[in-house]
């Protein structure tokens, strides 16, 4: 995979990133730490453990991108920001998970078919939807734990076990 350390930048553009972080290793697809940044232009991430993992003040902007068959697709952790548009996240077990202040938007994307939530917030998290569909995921669309703020303009959420839980 790709790991990104300390104020770091990577663009990765028309490629694919799959097969990484398989039992017995629990290592991500792609790994940013510490203010590092991430582009992801038309890019697919698939059958990994973790698709992105970003850790303590690290950011991604991911763009046209498929982000498919891994167990959890982005997780931001520690005050972590990603930004999808134009993406699709499908067929993982989650799809989005965030913690610990970390913030998220989507724009004109589909989270879709994954095997529990589209999106889930923890700790004091920000998850901005726009535009975007949350649809036919397993359990719900989007879960909100723990003081965790969702605000979304012109989203379908639909065909879930429930569209939000907060």
């Amino acid at each position: 995979g790709v790991a990104v350390y300390g104020s770091s930048k990577i663009w990765l553009r028309s490629s694919s990133v799959h097969s990484n972080g398989l039992p017995p290793s629990i290592a991500p697809a792609i790994l940013l730490v510490g203010n590092s940044e991430l582009r992801l232009d038309r890019t697919i991430i698939y059958n990994n453990i973790w698709g992105i993992l970003q850790y303590d003040s690290s950011s991604s902007s991911i763009n046209g991108s498929d982000i498919i068959y891994n167990n959890v697709g982005i997780v931001l952790l520690k005050s972590s920001s990603a930004s999808v548009a134009y993406s699709h996240l499908y067929n993982n077990l989650w799809a989005l998970i965030t913690y610990d202040n970390s913030s998220l938007t989507v724009e004109n994307s589909t989270i879709h078919e994954n095997i529990y939530e589209g999106i889930v917030g923890y700790d004091a998290s920000r998850v901005f939807l726009f535009s975007s569909s949350i649809i036919n995921n397993g359990f719900y669309g989007i879960t909100m734990y723990d003081s965790s703020v969702l605000k979304g303009i012109d989203s379908n959420i639909s065909g879930n076990i429930a569209g939000i839980i907060l």
